[in-house]
């Protein structure tokens, strides 16, 4: 299937799409996907000021090798769960499906022209919201169609890094707050503290 009738079925009929993706499409034309993608989506958005000379060449370096980074980064760690929690498939499938994924950052490079045009900053925080949520649901689907499970399943493998992020930064603050009231000799300024707890 040629890459634009194979974007037009992930639009249109994405279970289908992903398992074509995974039978008929290489990792590098994912991960040249996601190049092109962020510097498309995110250059779009920048005034033409940050685009000329080296600057402009190593900002979008940047930008390349950052997708490419989270990329494999998000499709490790959501693997790592997904194998914790019980599931089978292949990493390198994974890959492929989200990097065609995220072809939809392509369709926020019009949306920064017509915003420019109307001067809407909704109009374009709504549309962005849009497609921010219907590439959540393309994810989902990438899980349940290389992973094999089922939606809830396949949400929850998403979820789960998140979650154990947010729940080390609560760890962090609450181990940062007892060091913090261990220095000041178990009183804190103003004495509302008691020194025993």
């Amino acid at each position: 299937m040629v890459l634009l009738e194979c974007f037009y079925v992930l639009l249109t009929s994405p279970k289908q799409a992903g398992r074509v993706i995974m039978e008929q499409h290489t990792l590098v034309q994912a991960a040249m996907i996601v190049v092109v993608a962020s510097l498309l989506s995110t250059l779009g958005g920048l005034s033409a000021q940050f685009l000329t000379g080296v600057s402009g060449i190593l900002l979008a370096l940047v930008y390349g090798l950052g997708a490419v980074f989270l990329w494999g980064l998000m499709a490790a760690v959501c693997h790592l769960f997904a194998a914790l929690l019980g599931s089978t498939g292949e990493i390198k499938q994974f890959l492929k499906v989200l990097g065609f994924v995220d072809f939809l950052d392509v369709l926020l490079l019009p949306l920064y022209f017509l915003a420019a045009l109307v001067d809407s900053a909704a109009l374009f925080g709504g549309a962005s919201l849009g497609i921010w949520l219907w590439k959540c649901a393309l994810y989902v689907m990438a899980v349940q169609t290389v992973y094999a499970v089922s939606a809830s399943k396949a949400l929850l493998i998403l979820l789960l890094p998140f979650l154990a992020i947010l729940t080390m930064l609560l760890l962090g603050g609450v181990l940062g707050l007892s060091i913090a009231l261990d220095s000041f000799g178990g009183v804190l300024p103003g004495g509302w503290l008691p020194a025993q707890l």
